[in-house]
Protein backbone atom coordinates (compact mmCIF):
# COMPACT_ATOMS: atom_id res chain seq x y z
CA UNK A 1 0.00 0.00 0.00
CA UNK A 2 1.21 3.52 -0.68
CA UNK A 3 0.71 6.18 1.95
CA UNK A 4 1.34 9.89 1.96
CA UNK A 5 3.02 11.73 4.79
CA UNK A 6 -0.08 11.85 6.99
CA UNK A 7 -1.60 10.68 10.27
CA UNK A 8 -2.23 7.15 8.94
CA UNK A 9 1.48 6.67 8.27
CA UNK A 10 2.40 8.22 11.62
CA UNK A 11 -0.04 5.89 13.41
CA UNK A 12 1.35 2.80 11.66
CA UNK A 13 4.89 3.80 12.61
CA UNK A 14 3.79 3.81 16.27
CA UNK A 15 1.35 0.86 16.13
CA UNK A 16 1.47 -1.61 13.21
CA UNK A 17 -2.15 -2.76 13.68
CA UNK A 18 -4.62 -1.58 11.03
CA UNK A 19 -8.19 -2.18 10.03
CA UNK A 20 -10.03 -1.66 6.77
CA UNK A 21 -13.75 -1.40 6.29
CA UNK A 22 -14.67 -2.67 2.79
CA UNK A 23 -18.18 -2.39 1.38
CA UNK A 24 -19.71 -3.44 -1.93
CA UNK A 25 -22.30 -0.65 -2.14
CA UNK A 26 -23.37 2.49 -0.36
CA UNK A 27 -25.09 3.73 1.66
CA UNK A 28 -24.12 1.26 4.38
CA UNK A 29 -27.04 -0.43 6.12
CA UNK A 30 -27.51 -3.54 8.25
CA UNK A 31 -27.63 -5.67 5.07
CA UNK A 32 -24.75 -4.09 3.13
CA UNK A 33 -22.33 -6.73 1.85
CA UNK A 34 -18.79 -6.17 2.97
CA UNK A 35 -15.98 -7.12 5.32
CA UNK A 36 -13.86 -5.86 8.16
CA UNK A 37 -10.23 -6.69 7.43
CA UNK A 38 -7.49 -6.63 10.05
CA UNK A 39 -3.79 -6.22 9.26
CA UNK A 40 -0.37 -5.91 10.83
CA UNK A 41 2.26 -3.84 9.02
CA UNK A 42 5.54 -5.73 8.87
CA UNK A 43 7.48 -3.31 6.70
CA UNK A 44 7.26 0.42 6.15
CA UNK A 45 9.68 1.48 3.46
CA UNK A 46 10.56 5.06 2.52
CA UNK A 47 13.37 4.01 0.15
CA UNK A 48 13.83 0.81 -1.80
CA UNK A 49 12.00 -1.65 -4.03
CA UNK A 50 8.64 -1.63 -2.21
CA UNK A 51 8.04 2.10 -2.42
CA UNK A 52 9.52 2.15 -5.93
CA UNK A 53 6.98 -0.45 -7.06
CA UNK A 54 4.08 1.32 -5.36
CA UNK A 55 4.93 4.73 -6.83
CA UNK A 56 5.38 3.23 -10.30
CA UNK A 57 1.99 1.49 -10.11
CA UNK A 58 0.32 4.71 -8.97
CA UNK A 59 2.09 6.76 -11.65
CA UNK A 60 0.96 4.27 -14.31
CA UNK A 61 -2.65 4.28 -13.05
CA UNK A 62 -3.16 7.89 -11.94
CA UNK A 63 -0.19 9.93 -13.15
CA UNK A 64 3.06 11.27 -11.79
CA UNK A 65 1.41 13.98 -9.65
CA UNK A 66 -0.44 11.29 -7.68
CA UNK A 67 2.74 9.22 -7.34
CA UNK A 68 4.65 12.21 -5.93
CA UNK A 69 2.29 12.22 -2.94
CA UNK A 70 3.49 8.77 -1.78
CA UNK A 71 5.88 8.90 1.20
CA UNK A 72 6.03 5.19 2.10
CA UNK A 73 5.25 1.74 0.81
CA UNK A 74 3.70 -0.49 3.46
CA UNK A 75 3.49 -4.30 3.46
CA UNK A 76 0.86 -5.95 5.65
CA UNK A 77 -0.01 -9.43 6.87
CA UNK A 78 -3.74 -10.16 7.06
CA UNK A 79 -4.50 -11.09 10.67
CA UNK A 80 -8.28 -11.39 10.51
CA UNK A 81 -11.45 -10.96 8.54
CA UNK A 82 -15.10 -10.90 9.47
CA UNK A 83 -18.35 -9.83 7.85
CA UNK A 84 -19.17 -6.15 7.88
CA UNK A 85 -22.31 -6.82 9.87
CA UNK A 86 -21.95 -9.63 12.40
CA UNK A 87 -25.14 -10.15 14.32
CA UNK A 88 -25.10 -12.48 17.29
Amino acid sequence: MGLGSNWALQNLEENPQAGFFCVAVSPVTFVTPGYRLYFKAWEIQKEGPIIDGVTKAIADAKGTDAAKMIAAGVVFDVTGMRPLVAMG
